[in-house]
């Protein structure tokens, strides 16, 4: 089904996409990655990952049912250092389908849904969130009011530790917000969404202000919600259908918004991948709408596999990448560009052109360096029957290119969804999470080194 209306053309032409230098495929470097760690008793396929200012990091996984994973529990809280080892005691949560994020210099914050009697997310299900200390105690895990038959779709938060949390059901989209110092979330806003609604999502700017974008009845439309707690105006800022949603706040204060929309019935693909952006300048509502690429094929296995599109604001607050899954010629590949001032620089195919490869996840980490990651030998969603595996391109600086093709997994290992990076403190610094199928699944760690870069 098409989008219900045309949006303007991209000041980002598919000219202007294509005609960057992509890496070239004998830029394969030296493997600054280390060998893949399995986390014990991990089974979640793409899990949550966050590294703190001082250089721990945690993973929230699903657990397993082996003698590894903490009894009872349906997840755990995985303490990692920067060498990707577990550094402290593996911690037991009974929540399923969390949400992670890191505020103040080790400070984390958890929010997930609870079970049933039978194990399972229900609408007898409600939300609960946990603040803690990384490589610590997740702390108590507390129940938000009136958050019955919702789940989490958005967790965000600042350095101060402003948190934001989008839940929902069928019928809403709540946004929650905990100031710092406070251990109540309170509700800012209640928007009542229709039975065509899907996804949302939510970003904290560095002044505690929020950003809320959701799709309903195939609109993407943003809400600003100001320090005080007091949203403002609602903007329909483009179209989507089943639109994967990112949302994010600059140091200057501009709003941002990436998604990609693309129409999937039953595994196959009835309109190709459409990448848009759009921003607002402080103060000032959303432009139109850009739209960046078309993406790929149609048919059966031929969508583009989660997360699609991935915007991330670094901790200078004003470096800002974008990166996607795009297509050129035969092949699906993984593209990144810089965003500065609200336009979207030109972009690098930072994955092997002369095959396959969709967009894993994207971090940015201190002066503007940035990881992307992609999975290899993926056709949208699907295997193309080539040697699969993760790999990752750095950027060492702000204006630097992506270098050469990292590779984290052996050859051949099949990682079944995305895998998640999150840049260390140091630049060059990260650890990456990626699934493997064996034929279980379970979830194994890396790190990478400054000395790689």
């Amino acid at each position: 089904m098409a989008l219900t209306r045309r949006l303007l053309p991209s000041l980002l032409s598919l000219a202007a996409v294509t005609a960057v230098a992509a890496v070239p495929a004998s830029a394969l470097a030296d493997a600054p990655w280390s060998p893949p760690a399995t986390i014990p008793g991990a089974a979640q396929l793409t899990a949550p990952l966050v590294v703190t200012s001082t250089g721990q990091g945690v993973a929230l996984a699903g657990a397993n049912r082996s003698p590894d994973a903490p009894t009872g529990a349906a997840s755990e809280l995985v303490p990692l250092g920067l060498n990707g080892a577990v550094n402290g005691t593996i911690r037991g949560l009974r929540i399923a389908d969390g949400q992670l994020a890191t505020y103040a210099s080790n400070r984390t914050v958890v929010a997930g849904s609870t079970l049933d009697a039978r194990g399972t997310i229900s609408d007898k299900s409600h939300v609960q969130v946990a603040l803690g200390t990384a490589g610590g105690a997740p702390g108590t895990l507390r129940g938000l009011s009136g958050s019955t038959s919702e789940h989490v779709f958005a967790l965000a938060s600042d350095h101060a530790g402003d948190v934001a949390i989008v839940t929902g059901n069928t019928k809403r989209r709540r946004v929650l917000v905990r100031r710092p110092g406070s251990s109540t979330f309170r509700s800012v806003l209640t928007i009542n969404v229709s039975s065509r609604a899907r996804g949302a999502t939510v970003a904290v700017g560095p002044q505690g202000d929020v950003l809320v974008v959701w799709e309903d009845d195939h609109h993407i439309f943003s809400r600003h919600i100001g320090r005080t707690g007091h949203p403002g105006k609602q903007f329909r800022i483009g179209d989507g259908v089943q639109s994967r949603l990112q949302a994010a706040i600059d140091k200057s204060g501009r709003e941002l918004v990436a998604w990609a929309s693309q129409r999937v019935n039953e595994g196959e693909a009835a309109t190709p991948a459409e990448v848009f952006f759009a921003t607002a300048a402080p103060g000032r509502g959303f432009g139109s709408a850009r739209h960046i690429e078309s993406a790929g094929a149609t048919g059966a296995g031929r969508f583009v596999g989660d997360p699609a599109v991935r915007l991330v604001v670094g901790p200078d607050g004003t470096t800002t990448v974008l990166a996607w899954t795009g297509f050129a010629g035969t092949h699906y590949v993984a593209r990144a560009a810089s965003i500065s001032g609200g336009r979207v620089g030109a972009a690098q195919i930072v994955s092997d052109p002369a095959r396959n490869g969709v967009l894993g996840d994207l971090a940015v980490g201190p002066g503007g360096s940035a990881f992307v990651l992609w999975r290899a030998g993926v056709a949208g969603a699907d295997p193309d029957g080539t040697p699969s595996g993760v790999l990752a391109a750095v950027r060492p600086a702000a204006g630097a290119p992506f270098g050469g093709s990292e590779a984290i997994t052996p050859a051949g290992q099949v990682a079944p969804v995305a895998p998640t990076v999150a840049a260390g403190p140091t630049a060059g610094t990260a650890l990456a999470l990626v699934p493997r199928l064996t034929p279980a699944v379970d979830l194994q760690v890396a790190a990478r080194a400054a000395s790689g870069g």
